[in-house]
């Protein structure tokens, strides 16, 4: 007989990122190159072409309309523009990839502690003998080398934000299920990243067998 018992932390203030640099922001250098209007052209049609809106057009150009004049030679910095986009995109799939190809592995499952028994239990001691799961103290030892991971899951500016998740260790002291309770509006790729690290963090093997639950706030501060 085991009995399953929840453990919620929410006094324990857990921060990451105190330690390391906001990231960089994009550069401030900007290329451009010109374009002369030819007969049939129009704003729109120019904006579509290149890959940019009418009224980054007009403000590049200082237009106060949006009609234009054959010969008129306009100033375009879609490229800049394409490719700051770029670098934002590149950084996620950097993000994801970092979180898909990392070469820690899963700590080995380690043998189960064993409860106690319909044997040893009696009506008197049922609570008192009751199957213990992770101690406080086991759960900050084990969280502390994990949260310190998580300052790789930040690529760029990092959020102000608590993030509460729910995690599930089986009594082998294996990460079977981290479940998000409140994301704190952080990005998905950040929290994909978390539950990763948080699945090759190993726990101290304990007598529950359907697996220990507790939830752990985490808080992000740039």
């Amino acid at each position: 007989m085991a009995f399953r018992r929840a453990l919620k932390l929410p006094k324990i203030a857990v921060l990451v990122g105190l330690s390391v640099g906001v990231g960089c922001q994009d550069s401030a250098q900007k290329s451009s190159r010109t374009y002369e209007v030819v007969r049939g052209d129009t704003l729109s049609a120019i904006a579509r072409r290149e890959g940019v809106s009418v009224q980054d057009l007009m403000r590049w150009n200082d237009l106060r309309t949006d009609r234009i004049e054959v010969g008129r030679v306009l100033t375009i910095e879609s490229v800049a523009v394409k490719q700051q986009s770029s670098a934002r995109a590149q950084s996620k799939v950097r993000q994801r990839r970092s979180v898909r190809e990392s070469t820690e592995k899963r700590p080995k499952a380690r043998p189960c502690l064993k409860g106690p028994s319909l044997d040893d239990l009696d009506n008197d001691d049922v609570e008192i003998r009751g199957s213990m799961g992770l101690n406080i103290d086991q759960l900050r030892a084990a969280m502390g080398p994990a949260i310190a991971k998580m300052g790789g899951c930040i690529q760029g500016e990092w959020p102000s934000a608590i993030v509460m998740t729910e995690i599930t260790v089986s009594c082998s002291g294996l990460v079977e299920r981290v479940h998000v309770l409140d994301d704190g509006g952080v990005d998905s790729m950040v929290l994909e990243c978390v539950s990763s690290v948080l699945h090759r963090q190993g726990f101290p093997p304990h007598d529950m067998p359907d697996g220990f639950s507790f939830q752990y706030p985490i808080a992000f501060s740039p």
